[in-house]
Protein backbone atom coordinates (compact mmCIF):
# COMPACT_ATOMS: atom_id res chain seq x y z
CA UNK A 1 0.00 0.00 0.00
CA UNK A 2 1.46 2.97 -1.07
CA UNK A 3 1.50 6.11 1.07
CA UNK A 4 -0.73 8.49 -1.36
CA UNK A 5 -3.73 6.06 -1.16
CA UNK A 6 -3.18 5.79 2.25
CA UNK A 7 -3.99 9.39 2.77
CA UNK A 8 -6.95 9.40 0.15
CA UNK A 9 -8.36 6.45 1.74
CA UNK A 10 -7.89 8.45 5.12
CA UNK A 11 -9.53 11.53 3.93
CA UNK A 12 -12.56 9.50 2.00
CA UNK A 13 -13.20 7.82 5.24
CA UNK A 14 -12.93 11.46 7.58
CA UNK A 15 -15.20 12.81 5.26
CA UNK A 16 -18.01 10.41 4.53
CA UNK A 17 -18.15 9.32 7.86
CA UNK A 18 -18.98 12.54 9.58
CA UNK A 19 -21.03 13.95 6.93
CA UNK A 20 -24.49 12.63 5.86
CA UNK A 21 -23.51 10.78 2.77
CA UNK A 22 -22.62 7.61 4.06
CA UNK A 23 -18.93 6.04 4.39
CA UNK A 24 -19.99 2.48 3.73
CA UNK A 25 -22.26 3.41 0.90
CA UNK A 26 -19.21 4.74 -1.00
CA UNK A 27 -17.34 1.73 0.20
CA UNK A 28 -19.60 -0.72 -1.18
CA UNK A 29 -20.26 0.79 -4.24
CA UNK A 30 -16.49 2.28 -4.95
CA UNK A 31 -14.07 -0.45 -3.16
CA UNK A 32 -16.33 -3.36 -2.80
CA UNK A 33 -14.72 -6.11 -0.73
CA UNK A 34 -11.16 -5.71 -1.97
CA UNK A 35 -11.18 -2.21 -2.28
CA UNK A 36 -9.18 -1.73 0.96
CA UNK A 37 -8.22 -4.48 3.53
CA UNK A 38 -10.18 -4.86 6.81
CA UNK A 39 -7.26 -3.63 8.95
CA UNK A 40 -6.72 -0.59 7.39
CA UNK A 41 -10.45 -0.03 7.36
CA UNK A 42 -10.52 -0.38 11.18
CA UNK A 43 -7.22 1.09 12.06
CA UNK A 44 -9.12 4.22 9.90
CA UNK A 45 -12.29 4.06 11.92
CA UNK A 46 -10.03 4.33 15.22
CA UNK A 47 -8.65 7.96 13.11
CA UNK A 48 -12.07 9.40 12.92
CA UNK A 49 -13.13 7.74 15.97
CA UNK A 50 -9.64 9.99 17.93
CA UNK A 51 -11.52 13.42 16.13
CA UNK A 52 -14.71 12.63 17.99
CA UNK A 53 -12.57 12.34 20.93
CA UNK A 54 -10.59 15.74 20.50
CA UNK A 55 -13.77 17.79 19.49
CA UNK A 56 -15.87 16.87 22.16
CA UNK A 57 -13.73 16.27 24.87
CA UNK A 58 -15.20 17.72 27.31
CA UNK A 59 -18.11 15.92 26.96
CA UNK A 60 -16.59 12.89 26.61
CA UNK A 61 -15.14 13.21 29.87
CA UNK A 62 -17.78 14.56 31.57
CA UNK A 63 -19.67 11.27 30.26
CA UNK A 64 -16.86 8.90 31.24
CA UNK A 65 -16.46 10.18 34.82
CA UNK A 66 -20.06 10.45 34.95
CA UNK A 67 -20.36 6.75 34.14
CA UNK A 68 -18.47 5.79 36.57
CA UNK A 69 -20.85 7.89 39.64
CA UNK A 70 -23.62 6.06 37.46
CA UNK A 71 -22.63 2.77 38.73
CA UNK A 72 -21.75 3.80 42.10
CA UNK A 73 -25.10 5.04 42.09
CA UNK A 74 -26.65 2.07 40.73
CA UNK A 75 -25.32 -0.01 43.94
CA UNK A 76 -26.37 2.61 46.42
CA UNK A 77 -30.12 2.08 44.51
CA UNK A 78 -30.37 -1.46 44.78
CA UNK A 79 -29.29 -1.26 48.50
CA UNK A 80 -31.80 1.50 48.83
CA UNK A 81 -29.30 4.00 50.07
CA UNK A 82 -30.64 6.64 47.45
CA UNK A 83 -32.80 6.84 44.92
CA UNK A 84 -31.21 6.98 41.45
CA UNK A 85 -33.84 8.88 39.88
CA UNK A 86 -33.30 11.88 42.24
CA UNK A 87 -29.29 11.38 41.69
CA UNK A 88 -29.59 11.65 38.22
CA UNK A 89 -31.13 15.20 38.45
CA UNK A 90 -28.10 16.49 40.04
CA UNK A 91 -25.39 14.82 38.00
CA UNK A 92 -25.20 16.02 34.49
CA UNK A 93 -22.36 13.49 33.50
CA UNK A 94 -24.22 10.44 34.49
CA UNK A 95 -27.19 11.68 32.71
CA UNK A 96 -25.29 11.55 29.57
CA UNK A 97 -23.35 8.82 30.33
CA UNK A 98 -26.94 6.90 30.88
CA UNK A 99 -28.71 8.76 27.43
CA UNK A 100 -25.46 7.06 25.51
CA UNK A 101 -25.55 3.66 27.19
CA UNK A 102 -29.23 3.56 26.76
CA UNK A 103 -29.22 4.40 23.10
CA UNK A 104 -26.25 2.29 21.95
CA UNK A 105 -28.70 -0.69 23.25
CA UNK A 106 -30.89 -0.62 20.32
CA UNK A 107 -27.99 0.24 18.18
CA UNK A 108 -26.11 -2.84 19.00
CA UNK A 109 -29.55 -5.11 18.62
CA UNK A 110 -30.25 -3.99 15.35
CA UNK A 111 -26.68 -4.03 13.55
CA UNK A 112 -26.11 -7.29 14.73
CA UNK A 113 -29.44 -8.11 13.75
CA UNK A 114 -28.88 -6.82 10.29
CA UNK A 115 -25.35 -8.14 9.56
CA UNK A 116 -26.25 -10.61 7.33
CA UNK A 117 -28.29 -8.43 5.10
CA UNK A 118 -25.37 -6.29 5.16
CA UNK A 119 -23.35 -8.90 3.93
CA UNK A 120 -25.45 -9.88 1.20
CA UNK A 121 -25.05 -6.27 -0.30
CA UNK A 122 -21.93 -5.34 0.40
CA UNK A 123 -21.11 -8.85 -1.66
CA UNK A 124 -22.27 -7.41 -4.71
CA UNK A 125 -26.09 -6.21 -4.48
CA UNK A 126 -25.00 -2.61 -4.93
CA UNK A 127 -28.31 -1.36 -6.20
CA UNK A 128 -29.89 -1.57 -2.84
CA UNK A 129 -27.04 1.19 -1.33
CA UNK A 130 -28.39 3.36 -4.15
CA UNK A 131 -31.80 3.60 -2.93
CA UNK A 132 -30.41 4.31 0.70
CA UNK A 133 -28.83 6.76 -0.64
CA UNK A 134 -31.73 8.27 -1.81
CA UNK A 135 -33.53 7.98 1.29
CA UNK A 136 -30.93 9.49 3.19
CA UNK A 137 -30.97 12.56 0.74
CA UNK A 138 -34.84 13.24 1.99
CA UNK A 139 -34.46 12.64 5.63
CA UNK A 140 -31.60 15.54 5.47
CA UNK A 141 -34.27 17.79 3.25
CA UNK A 142 -36.39 17.08 5.99
CA UNK A 143 -34.71 17.82 8.68
CA UNK A 144 -33.66 21.48 7.63
CA UNK A 145 -37.65 21.94 7.55
CA UNK A 146 -38.03 20.84 11.95
CA UNK A 147 -38.85 23.36 13.67
CA UNK A 148 -35.81 24.95 16.08
CA UNK A 149 -36.31 22.38 19.65
CA UNK A 150 -35.18 24.16 22.95
CA UNK A 151 -34.50 20.96 24.51
CA UNK A 152 -30.64 20.43 25.54
CA UNK A 153 -29.10 17.45 25.94
CA UNK A 154 -29.24 17.54 29.54
CA UNK A 155 -32.68 17.39 29.22
CA UNK A 156 -32.81 14.31 26.76
CA UNK A 157 -35.16 11.22 28.20
CA UNK A 158 -35.03 7.66 28.03
CA UNK A 159 -37.38 7.54 24.98
CA UNK A 160 -35.01 10.32 23.10
CA UNK A 161 -31.94 7.75 23.58
CA UNK A 162 -33.54 5.09 22.49
CA UNK A 163 -34.92 6.58 19.19
CA UNK A 164 -31.71 7.91 18.44
CA UNK A 165 -30.15 4.87 19.02
CA UNK A 166 -32.62 2.94 16.93
CA UNK A 167 -31.90 5.18 13.81
CA UNK A 168 -28.34 4.61 14.46
CA UNK A 169 -28.76 0.90 14.33
CA UNK A 170 -30.41 0.99 11.08
CA UNK A 171 -27.48 3.51 9.72
CA UNK A 172 -25.33 0.14 9.39
CA UNK A 173 -27.18 -0.46 5.79
CA UNK A 174 -24.55 1.15 2.97
CA UNK A 175 -25.85 4.17 2.12
CA UNK A 176 -28.25 5.12 5.21
CA UNK A 177 -25.60 7.71 6.97
CA UNK A 178 -25.01 7.25 10.96
CA UNK A 179 -24.46 10.84 10.99
CA UNK A 180 -27.42 12.22 9.24
CA UNK A 181 -29.76 9.10 10.82
CA UNK A 182 -29.05 10.07 14.40
CA UNK A 183 -28.92 14.47 13.52
CA UNK A 184 -32.11 13.44 11.80
CA UNK A 185 -33.95 11.51 14.72
CA UNK A 186 -32.54 14.08 17.72
CA UNK A 187 -33.83 16.97 15.69
CA UNK A 188 -37.32 15.28 15.55
CA UNK A 189 -37.18 14.67 19.38
CA UNK A 190 -37.21 18.42 20.05
CA UNK A 191 -33.47 18.91 20.68
CA UNK A 192 -31.46 22.21 19.61
CA UNK A 193 -29.53 22.02 16.51
CA UNK A 194 -25.98 21.66 18.30
CA UNK A 195 -26.91 19.55 20.74
CA UNK A 196 -28.29 16.99 18.40
CA UNK A 197 -25.30 17.20 16.73
CA UNK A 198 -23.48 16.65 19.97
CA UNK A 199 -25.23 13.79 21.04
CA UNK A 200 -24.86 12.16 17.01
CA UNK A 201 -21.46 12.41 17.44
CA UNK A 202 -21.37 10.66 21.41
CA UNK A 203 -23.63 8.48 20.40
CA UNK A 204 -20.96 6.93 17.48
CA UNK A 205 -18.18 6.61 20.15
CA UNK A 206 -19.25 3.02 21.80
CA UNK A 207 -21.03 2.40 18.15
CA UNK A 208 -17.19 2.89 16.20
CA UNK A 209 -15.89 0.73 19.13
CA UNK A 210 -18.14 -1.92 18.92
CA UNK A 211 -18.21 -2.17 14.96
CA UNK A 212 -13.90 -2.27 15.33
CA UNK A 213 -14.17 -4.61 18.20
CA UNK A 214 -16.08 -7.21 16.06
CA UNK A 215 -13.58 -6.61 13.14
CA UNK A 216 -10.62 -7.27 14.91
CA UNK A 217 -11.32 -10.56 15.07
CA UNK A 218 -11.11 -11.02 11.38
CA UNK A 219 -8.09 -9.35 10.95
CA UNK A 220 -5.14 -11.69 10.36
CA UNK A 221 -2.63 -9.46 8.02
CA UNK A 222 0.06 -6.54 9.08
CA UNK A 223 0.04 -3.51 7.87
CA UNK A 224 3.22 -0.84 6.94
CA UNK A 225 3.82 1.53 9.70
CA UNK A 226 4.49 4.39 7.53
CA UNK A 227 1.38 4.65 5.27
CA UNK A 228 -1.15 3.58 7.84
CA UNK A 229 0.34 6.35 10.73
CA UNK A 230 -0.40 9.20 7.57
CA UNK A 231 -4.10 7.31 6.45
CA UNK A 232 -5.31 7.86 10.46
CA UNK A 233 -3.48 11.25 10.67
CA UNK A 234 -5.58 11.90 7.25
CA UNK A 235 -8.55 10.53 8.87
CA UNK A 236 -8.50 12.36 11.89
CA UNK A 237 -8.14 15.57 10.45
CA UNK A 238 -10.88 14.93 7.56
CA UNK A 239 -12.94 13.81 10.23
CA UNK A 240 -12.52 16.84 12.62
CA UNK A 241 -13.23 19.23 9.80
CA UNK A 242 -16.18 17.13 8.62
CA UNK A 243 -17.88 17.72 12.56
CA UNK A 244 -16.92 21.65 12.24
CA UNK A 245 -18.83 21.71 8.81
CA UNK A 246 -21.95 19.04 9.68
CA UNK A 247 -22.71 21.11 12.47
CA UNK A 248 -22.92 24.31 10.93
CA UNK A 249 -25.11 23.04 8.52
CA UNK A 250 -27.47 21.83 10.90
CA UNK A 251 -27.71 25.06 12.63
CA UNK A 252 -28.12 26.88 9.77
CA UNK A 253 -30.49 24.56 8.06
CA UNK A 254 -28.17 23.66 5.23
CA UNK A 255 -28.10 19.90 5.15
CA UNK A 256 -30.14 20.40 2.03
CA UNK A 257 -27.48 20.95 0.35
CA UNK A 258 -26.49 17.15 0.83
CA UNK A 259 -29.75 16.27 -0.83
CA UNK A 260 -28.71 16.61 -4.75
CA UNK A 261 -25.62 14.98 -3.96
CA UNK A 262 -27.09 11.92 -2.68
CA UNK A 263 -30.24 11.51 -4.26
CA UNK A 264 -27.95 11.90 -7.81
CA UNK A 265 -25.55 9.06 -6.32
CA UNK A 266 -28.82 7.08 -5.73
CA UNK A 267 -29.99 7.53 -9.15
CA UNK A 268 -26.48 6.76 -10.61
CA UNK A 269 -25.69 3.67 -8.51
CA UNK A 270 -29.58 2.39 -9.06
CA UNK A 271 -29.26 2.61 -12.83
CA UNK A 272 -25.41 1.81 -13.46
CA UNK A 273 -24.69 -0.82 -11.41
CA UNK A 274 -25.60 -4.37 -10.51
Amino acid sequence: MSLIRAVILGVVQGVTEFLPVSSSGHLAVFAGREGASLELIVVLHLGTLLAILVYYRRDVFAAAVGGARLIGASVDHVRGRRRLAEYLLTDAGARLALLIIVGSIPTALIGLGLKGLVDYIVSGHTRIVGAFFIITGLLMHRCDAFALGGKGLGQGTIRDAIMVGIFQGFAVMPGLSRSGLTVFASTMRGFERRDAARFSFLLAVPALLGASLLELKDITGHLPLVPTAAGVAAAFAAGYVSIVILVRALSSRKLRYFTGYLVAMGILVLFFTK
